[in-house]
């Protein structure tokens, strides 16, 4: 019985098959460059994700998020682009308006400033009332009386300073309240405050028939949500509280 032996492997050259080349993955790197730290399975699962997308292929974004650096200068090439948007800041602030109490009183207090000093005036000037309602100059004009007129054409030139300058009457300053534009918080102009708030809205007030109606809608208009009477429409102003 012959001996059993192990066989082992011959050494000669020409009978070693020819070993296989190794398979390239989905990526060839160079020599020496450093491989992400994922295998080839998850560049085609992230290839594969990223197809074309509207007819344009989109390079996967888990590459430069996964191997981004520490540094906090990195910016991501494909983050959206960043804009600082100003918003624009009003003048002063955004205030509130003034409310329907405030204003009724400024009324109440431009009403009652000259008031106050011109009857007891006129009541001390001796003048005489006709049957007809009508003072009468039959003896003359006291003294007294023209006081009284130059006293109320200085509190006209007061009021018309004051809307000129601070957009504001008497009665508005007292209630620290002013006239501003309706887009901004920048006090109205004189054009607004003078010429369309008392001039025009003054001429409507006093026209026959509809004059009284005019009035009495205009009121009611301050019942709104913004508080703006039509004179305040038709000037394009709002009362709001003045700045401090």
């Amino acid at each position: 019985m012959g001996s059993v032996g192990l066989s082992t492997p011959s050494t000669d050259p020409a009978k070693v098959p020819a070993s296989r080349p190794p398979k390239a993955g989905f990526l060839d790197y160079p020599a020496g460059a450093i491989p992400p730290p994922f295998p080839d399975w998850a560049v085609w699962l992230t290839f594969i994700h990223c197809w074309p997308l509207q007819g344009r292929l989109l390079l996967p974004t888990v590459f430069p998020l996964a191997m981004a650096p520490d540094d906090p200068s990195y910016e991501n090439p494909y983050a959206a682009p960043k804009t600082r948007v100003r918003q624009p800041r009003l003048r002063d602030g955004n205030r509130p308006l003034a409310s329907r109490i405030e204003r009724l009183f400024a009324i109440i207090i431009d009403s009652l400033a000259i008031s106050i000093v011109v009857i007891p005036m006129l009541v001390m000037s001796g003048l005489e009332v006709t049957a007809d309602g009508e003072f009468d100059f039959s003896n003359g004009v006291p003294p007294m009386v023209f006081a009284a007129a130059g006293l109320s054409v200085a509190y006209l030139v007061l009021q018309f300073v004051m809307l000129w300058t601070k957009s504001q009457t008497v009665g508005k300053r007292a209630m620290n309240i002013r006239i501003d534009e309706y887009t901004s918080d920048r006090r109205a102009g004189p054009v607004k405050t003078i010429l369309i708030r008392g001039f025009v809205s003054g001429i409507l007030g006093s026209l026959p028939l509809i004059g009284f109606v005019f009035a009495v809608v205009d009121i009611l208009f301050i019942f709104g949500k913004e508080k703006r009477c039509i004179h305040d429409l038709l000037a394009g102003t709002v009362v709001r509280k003045a700045p401090r």
